[in-house]
């Protein structure tokens, strides 16, 4: 989540899954996440999903939201913007100088 590179995540679960795994079926408990992550970086948090999670081939997709309440998108929009994240880590930088001494 510090990374801003989703606006929000719910967390669901545990659930059972039921799926085929190496040609055997199974079933098992995990959670699912629902991420809240603007179109153009999706790239971004699934390859940051991929690269940090323990399974060999977990299930990462998108579902595309094609409408929603005008204030909840524009939240998500400016929650994960480039500009908001450099914004915080600025502050959080000015605020480690201050308790330090040293200018951010």
């Amino acid at each position: 989540m510090s990374a801003r590179l989703a606006a929000g995540v719910q967390i669901v679960g545990p659930v059972v899954s039921v799926f085929w795994h190496q040609g055997e079926f199974g079933t098992g408990e995990e959670c699912q996440l629902l991420l809240k992550v603007r179109a153009d970086r999706y790239a971004e948090i699934e390859s940051h999903l991929l690269e940090h999670h323990p399974w060999r081939n977990p299930e990462v997709s998108a579902v595309r939201i094609v409408d929603g309440a005008q204030a909840y998108l524009r939240w998500a929009e400016t929650t994960t913007a480039p500009s908001s994240r450099q914004a915080l880590r600025r502050a959080a930088r000015n605020r480690a100088g201050w308790r330090t001494g040293r200018a951010g």
